[in-house]
């Protein structure tokens, strides 16, 4: 059986090489845009992947990478609205 990290991080380059071409495909494809559906992904992953009634060891791990990428997100978001109101002064 594969280990949970292995897992963890296989489906999650699952889901961002997946999202590449996509985007592609659509003509749409931005560094931000694919930020965000990456985070989305991961979470997904976070949520199929950790046990609901045991804490095994490495959910404390998992949970860490998810607040960095929820900080990162905050910062986008932030750098986002910064262009957005410089932009309508």
């Amino acid at each position: 059986m594969v280990e949970f990290g292995l897992r963890a991080v296989g489906g999650h380059l699952a889901v961002m090489l997946a999202v590449i071409p996509i985007l592609v495909g659509f003509g749409v494809f931005s560094l931000p845009l694919f930020y965000v559906i990456s985070l989305i992904g991961f979470l997904i992953i976070y949520e199929l992947l950790t046990p609901v009634t045991v804490q095994p060891w490495w959910k404390r791990r998992l949970t860490v990478v998810a607040v960095f990428w929820l900080a990162g997100f905050g910062l986008l978001a932030g750098w986002q609205v910064s262009r957005i109101v410089s932009a309508t002064i």
